[in-house]
């Protein structure tokens, strides 16, 4: 994708794509799972406010894989966190975010990092749902 169509094409070209989907749909809601460059983070921003969706909640996730990619899209956001090459929260906390209480899950207090929560996804299946659980009612009252 990155190597033929963003770099031949249009920088562009996922974002503007992704955008034109959710457009020309009728959906209240829509979940983009997968936004990798700045540019993706903008469009869905940009999108939300033309279309009348609610303010985009984007949600940082981190996850030890044990692989290391230095392509361009696994590294592009770094500069949102706290440390390159963040799998963990664990390392340290990028700067505005506190932690939810008792879960594996951080929410942005001040700041402009485009993300609204992180979640440390290197725990156990229960913490994982633990998660979804106190995620989901503060996502419904989002504005």
């Amino acid at each position: 994708g990155t190597d033929v169509m963003r770099n031949n094409f249009d920088p562009n070209i996922w974002a503007r794509l992704g955008a034109k989907e959710v457009a020309k749909s009728n959906i209240d809601t829509c979940f983009i799972t997968d936004l990798r460059m700045e540019n993706e983070i903008k469009a869905a921003i940009d999108v939300s406010s033309t279309q009348g969706f609610k303010s985009p909640l984007i949600i940082r996730i981190y996850r030890k894989t044990g692989l290391e990619d230095n392509y361009i899209t696994d590294k592009a956001l770094y500069k949102f966190d706290a440390l390159p090459w963040q799998y963990s929260i664990e390392q340290v906390v990028p700067e505005g975010f506190l932690q939810i209480p008792n879960h594996r899950l951080w929410i942005r207090v001040q700041g402009d990092n485009p993300f609204k929560f992180i979640i440390d996804n290197n725990g156990i299946i229960e913490d994982t749902e633990s998660n979804m659980k106190m995620l989901l009612p503060l996502i419904a009252g989002q504005p």
